[in-house]
């Protein structure tokens, strides 16, 4: 039993690092359609100029001459007015991105706007790459296809069973190159942001974006000003507020979490109260003869039980008993050295100065880029947890342990170094395919 629960996590583990996953980025610009209150975000190239806020940008018309890639420098040279203040519209592939904002560069455009595309997609072939998609947004089967795979034929002859699902965000779908009786297959298409690199960070001096499929359509619907090239924009960085909402709530519930957990400390029940220095419930307090305090210690009750928890008062024996006699000032020494090795107090003051200190590290670590030490940490509880609950409890199944112990011969590296090094190994092979 035990070895099939551990068949099915370790398939599980492995069903999860083994999905490839795609370049999607988050959008950190934004394309201002000036005369139809229309804003399209987009994706920033590495290599390219930072920009600026929408109140520093001057507008651009949008020029997209027909066939040109923005590959080629000597296509766009005659292919428009440089007197004007402009942004290349170019489609995704047949370059890198990186040679698209060099050759809009060189022709003296203001920045350049790379649009995702099918044709890019598919990169020349009959059918999408398996990164590109994915079945279970959406699927479907054709009987025919047409060329080219990315045409406007193609497009339309695919299944509603596909492009509508409500899982597919693109409502768009390609090519699988797996055929079955039921027809060619087709699958939900990624369109995603994506990351542009090849140059070094700034090498190119002016904005170079990327927009989706979607966007790009958003561009269409005002195609008549796109074609005679009087569509103006504002290509700027993406507005953020100064106070994140979603950042805000998870900083007031670290906070309240904070206060509460003083609150709790403060209170009568909390270990970290205030010591109780006042003398055991079976400590009665009586005078001598020279008229000094005694505490007298009931030896006889404690032996018999009777000790309550509700301030029992103890009578005095009526049978003669030696008597213990600790002086209070003994009491008292003795009770607190007890108590501050366990307890400290935390006073009102104190508690808000941990409320503030911790709100000061909370906001602190908003401004700290914490990405590669968030991985480091996940690859360590990753590995310890995948050692525990994987590796160890296979490497105890009977016929594999006594197989390693006639290799290795040494107990403890069968069960704690072995599967430490399998689950570390397998998180390094996770964070390679990342």
């Amino acid at each position: 039993m035990m070895f099939v629960i551990v068949q099915i996590s370790i398939k599980l583990l492995l069903s999860l690092i083994l999905i490839e996953r795609t370049n999607g980025v988050v959008p950190q610009g934004t394309i201002k359609l000036i005369n139809h209150s229309k804003d399209i975000l987009c994706s920033v190239a590495s290599f390219s100029e930072e920009l600026l806020p929408q109140t520093q940008t001057s507008p651009n018309f949008l020029l997209r001459p027909p066939t040109l890639d923005g590959c080629s420098t000597s296509q766009l040279y005659n292919s428009f007015d440089r007197s004007l203040n402009y942004i290349w519209l170019a489609e995704r592939g047949n370059c890198s991105f990186y040679q698209k904002a060099k050759s809009a560069y060189s022709v003296g455009a203001n920045g350049i706007v790379i649009y995702n595309s099918l044709k890019a997609i598919y990169k020349n072939q009959n059918f999408a790459n398996s990164v590109d998609y994915e079945c279970k947004y959406g699927q479907g089967y054709v009987k025919d296809i047409t060329y080219p795979v990315w045409g406007e034929d193609m497009t339309q002859n695919m299944p509603n069973s596909c492009t509508h699902d409500s899982k597919c965000a693109s409502q768009r779908c390609v090519l699988t190159n797996r055929t079955t009786a039921l027809g060619h297959e087709v699958c939900c298409v990624f369109d995603l942001y994506v990351g542009m690199g090849g140059g070094s960070p700034h090498s190119i001096p002016i904005p170079t974006v990327f927009i989706r499929m979607k966007d790009y359509d958003t561009l269409l619907t005002y195609e008549k000003e796109l074609n005679i090239n009087i569509l103006s924009i504002i290509l700027s960085i993406r507005y953020e507020p100064a106070i994140n909402l979603s950042s805000l709530l998870i900083w007031m519930l670290a906070v309240m979490t904070v206060a509460i957990g003083s609150i709790r400390a403060v209170s009568s029940k909390s270990p970290f109260s205030p010591p109780n220095t006042s003398p055991p419930t079976n400590v009665r307090q009586d005078r001598n003869s020279s008229g000094s305090n005694l505490a007298v210690q009931d030896f006889n009750s404690i032996r018999k039980g009777q000790v309550d928890d509700q301030l029992t008062y103890f009578p005095e024996p009526r049978h003669t008993t030696p008597t213990a006699v600790i002086a209070p000032s003994t009491i008292s020494e003795f009770t607190n050295s007890n108590n501050e090795s366990l307890n400290f107090e935390i006073t009102p003051l104190k508690a808000i100065l941990w409320v503030l200190f911790s709100s000061c590290i909370l906001l602190l670590l908003f401004y700290i880029d914490l990405s590669y030490a968030i991985i480091a940490l996940y690859l360590l509880a990753s590995s310890v947890t995948s050692s525990v609950t994987i590796f160890m409890p296979l490497f105890q199944w009977p016929p594999l342990h006594s197989l390693l112990m006639k290799l290795i011969s040494n107990q403890f590296a069968v069960s704690r170094v072995l599967p430490g090094v399998c689950s570390g190994l397998l998180c390094l092979f996770w964070i390679s395919c990342r």
